[in-house]
């Protein structure tokens, strides 16, 4: 595992989303959490589940967030990777932890951790 996370962090480095400078490694971390970690659900406990969106984002305790779950599928077109969205369910936000993480209830679905939480909109 130690292995794959070296492996993740030095193709980060090259990709230049992270740095060993001090100041730059705070840039890099933000866009980390704004590329990759933003809707993660991190965390599940029963029918809890710990979210990463925050006040930065927007979020609202009462907003209901649909639950995703992308899978690859074979290219379309070259090498070029082609990606399903399938809808899981959706958890309504119950608090605010602070400006990057919130708490919710699922409300349906199977939602697991390392599944992703966006707005739900509905269009009449």
């Amino acid at each position: 595992m130690k292995k794959y996370t070296f492996v993740a962090l030095l193709a980060l480095c090259a990709a230049g989303l992270v740095s060993f400078t001090p100041v730059a490694a705070q840039e890099g971390l933000h866009k980390i959490h704004h590329f990759f970690m933003r809707g993660n659900v991190l965390e599940k406990n029963g029918a809890e589940v710990y979210l990463c969106i925050g006040s930065k984002d927007n979020a609202r305790v009462g907003q209901v967030l649909e639950i995703i779950r992308v899978e690859s599928t074979p290219p379309i077109k070259g090498n070029t990777p082609n990606f399903k969205r399938i809808k899981i369910g959706t958890v309504k936000l119950t608090q605010i932890v602070d400006e990057h993480f919130a708490k919710a209830t699922i409300q349906s679905g199977n939602v697991q951790v390392g599944q992703i939480a966006e707005l739900k909109v509905d269009v009449d």
